[in-house]
């Protein structure tokens, strides 16, 4: 698991198109879960709120950032590493 902090890097790894995963949707109600189980109480107040939007989004490539000479260049939707950066 990945704190938010560690996920700064990925934000550059989304790609377009979006897609809204509207509230009528029956994946809205799961997903909001399993946000908020990673990301505490406070997706229940946000959920609710109508200027909300869930969107599904599939990254192609980006940078990882984990922590002190811990970035990574990663690939694709399930982020495959491709290279460890490093200054050089």
């Amino acid at each position: 698991m990945f704190t938010l902090e560690q996920l700064e890097g990925v934000i550059a790894a989304l790609a377009y198109p979006e897609i809204e995963i509207t509230r009528d949707d029956e994946r809205f109600s799961p997903y909001c879960a399993l946000i908020g189980a990673r990301t505490g109480p406070t997706m229940d107040l946000i959920q609710q709120f109508s200027d909300f939007h869930l969107l599904q989004i599939t990254p192609q490539e980006g940078v990882l950032d984990t922590g002190f000479a811990a970035a990574y260049k990663v690939q694709g939707p399930f982020f495959t590493i491709s290279e460890h950066l490093s200054k050089t």
